[in-house]
């Protein structure tokens, strides 16, 4: 055995020196054809510096159309190829990325004006490319704690994607990359539906799987601090579950209109606030490592950077205030209802030390601006066939600090028409205007959800069944809360009508308002401020405690779509209402001009409503 070892090695030995000694050989006997060939090489390359490719002398010679803004975008109109400009001083330098929903069929779990939520992203030189990655912002490190220098962390970033230097333009310092695989497909984010499986039955439209051959980018448009790219998603599903959806001429064939949205990232002179889990904001959760404290996590809220012109004056306006422009897609009538909604925040920023914090403004028809840009937060209108919701109010929030950065209000064309309805139903006056009201309320509510709030659905529990109809006790909000999911207030036979919704911000709103954007806000006065949370006017419960069904929650408070103080009593109230307005449908909407459909509408409208009540029952 050991004699075999030693054959092999041997064998092995000669050999190696054989074929190095042969190799050796050759090269003395061609060493002055090496020479040569360095010297050609040498002449190539005088050469090829002399023709250098430049940025400039390609997008020349291709005939690219150039798009310049935040993200220098290039596109060659013939074979539709776009490319990216890249300084140097670009790469390595974070910038913001959002997802945004344009079109989408909303029976497939999309719909358009969804946000996605964001992230960071960053260009690279990776080897001889550029690449782009995620980076992961919920973890940090102190630098004073040794263990800041360990390499074993066991977080990653994502490795989106690997791209080609066309250019490498270095007297320029630019680099110029091919970029269509960035868009056209699902690098950047998920565009199909994640759907688990066993929920799949419930879906009326599985639009299958992503058809790249109908899938192209359909607009590019840049900014000041911002670029966007639509592209169309076309999906092919050979096979598609469940009967016609109308919404789509085939269920077989379907797109999804998709905004890439990159936005600068903000300097460093925002000031985060921890959340506290009393008030209900949204936020951006930050874990330290390097931390000894037992919960080493923090949640920072979004708000909007309000800086006092005059820092010393117990109120001031902001040098910058929160503008948000009402979109020329609002029917005319509506407009100053819409303006109403977002300027009746200003109470609660008094009371944070803000005066006209939030400016509403109407864009005009020939406005030479659009909703893309984010230095213009819009409330827009959509007319959809089998509307989700009444509203949805996303924003932008820098998700390293939370600092908001821009807003874009999607309501519903269906939200006006009910309110119409209201009128007919239980009448109105230039005092007490369901449809005026219920606008308000509305816009207030996605509005609050720009201004970073979340839901309160414990909102209702202010007032009992008497006071709730009683102005002189309410005011404008007969809830703590115009966060909360409530339906309209309607008074039982003999007891004078009341506000219909909520109009203005309830005692709950002020507070979180305070909150969230009183400036310089101390320890004591944070901890004195949250001590009134055990208050009724200050109670909260988002989404994660509402009971919206028998056994799911644990608090009958956190409810939606209840009333009062005594909910039980409010609904007997409310069936014996709706009992006796269904009788009277048919007389409401028997007059000229009015139409089965509407009857219909109404009739269904209270039948949920109904249902809605009767739950608070069950629970």
């Amino acid at each position: 055995m050991n004699y075999l070892k030693f054959l092999f090695t041997l064998i092995f030995t000669i050999s190696s020196f054989n074929v190095f000694a042969d190799e050796s050989k050759d090269l003395k006997q061609n060493d002055n054809d090496v020479k040569v060939e360095n010297t050609e090489s040498a002449e190539e390359t005088d050469s090829e510096e002399d023709e250098k490719v430049t940025v400039e002398s390609y997008i020349e010679e291709n005939e690219l159309d150039s798009k310049p803004g935040f993200l220098n975008l290039l596109v060659n109109k013939e074979n539709d190829d776009h490319f990216l400009i890249l300084d140097t001083k670009d790469l390595n330098k974070e910038f913001i990325y959002f997802t945004y929903f344009l079109d989408a069929p909303q029976a497939s779990g999309q719909f358009g004006g969804a946000l996605s939520d964001g992230s960071i992203l960053e260009f690279r030189k990776f080897k001889n490319d550029i690449a782009l990655y995620k980076k992961n912002t919920k973890f940090i490190f102190d630098d004073s704690n040794n263990i800041s220098q360990s390499i074993l962390r066991n977080i990653q970033e994502a490795f989106l994607g690997r791209f080609k230097i066309e250019v490498d333009d270095e007297e320029a310092s630019k680099v110029l990359i091919k970029v269509n695989s960035i868009f056209l497909s699902e690098m950047l984010t998920s565009i199909s539906p994640n759907i688990p499986p066993e929920y799949m039955e419930y879906v009326d439209l599985n639009v299958g799987k992503l058809d790249k051959s109908k899938t192209f980018i359909n607009k590019i448009k840049n900014y000041k601090k911002n670029t966007t790219v639509d592209v169309v998603y076309g999906f092919f599903n050979p096979k598609p579950r469940g009967g016609s959806v109308d919404a789509v001429a085939d269920k077989r064939f379907t797109f999804a209109k998709v905004r890439h949205l990159f936005v600068e990232m903000p300097d460093d002179k925002f000031e985060p606030r921890v959340a506290d889990q009393r008030v209900g904001y949204f936020s951006e959760k930050v874990t330290n490592l390097s931390s000894y404290d037992y919960v080493n996590a923090v949640d920072l809220i979004n708000k909007w950077r309000l800086i006092k012109k005059d820092p010393n004056a117990e109120i001031s306006e902001p040098i910058e205030p929160i503008v948000y422009w009402v979109e020329n897609s609002t029917p005319e009538e509506i407009k100053p209802f819409v303006v109403e909604g977002i300027e009746a925040w200003n109470p609660a920023f008094e009371k944070a030390g803000f005066k006209n914090a939030v400016v509403a403004k109407i864009q005009p028809d020939d406005a030479e601006w659009d909703a893309g840009d984010i230095q213009y937060n819009v409330v827009r209108w959509s007319s959809s066939p089998e509307p989700q919701f009444s509203g949805y109010g996303p924003s932008i929030a820098n998700p390293k600090t939370g600092e908001l950065i821009a807003a874009d209000i999607v309501q519903e064309f269906n939200a006006i028409k009910y309110g119409y309805r209201l009128r007919k139903i239980w009448g109105y006056d230039e005092e007490n205007d369901p449809l005026r009201q219920w606008i308000v309320s509305l816009t207030m509510h996605e509005v609050g959800h720009t201004l970073g709030l979340r839901h309160n659905f414990k909102a209702s529990w202010l007032y009992d069944t008497h006071e709730i109809h009683d102005k002189s006790v309410t005011g404008k909000a007969h809830i703590s809360s115009v966060m909360d999911y409530d339906p309209i207030n309607i008074a039982p036979e003999g007891v004078q009508q009341g506000n219909f919704f909520p109009h203005g911000p309830g005692f709950y709103d002020i507070w979180a308002i305070q909150f969230g954007y009183t400036p310089n806000l101390s320890s004591e006065a944070r901890k004195e401020l949250l001590a009134k949370s055990s208050l009724p006017q200050y109670k909260y419960g988002t989404d994660g405690d509402a009971m919206g069904s028998p056994g799911y929650g644990i608090d009958p408070r956190a409810k939606r779509y209840d009333m009062s103080s005594d909910p039980v009593t409010y609904t007997e109230q409310r069936i014996e209402i709706i009992h006796n307005k269904i009788s009277e449908l048919p007389e409401i909407f028997g007059s000229e001009g009015s139409t089965y459909t509407e009857l219909r509408a109404a009739y269904n409208g209270f039948i949920e409503s109904k249902g809605d009540f009767l739950r608070v029952y069950q629970d």
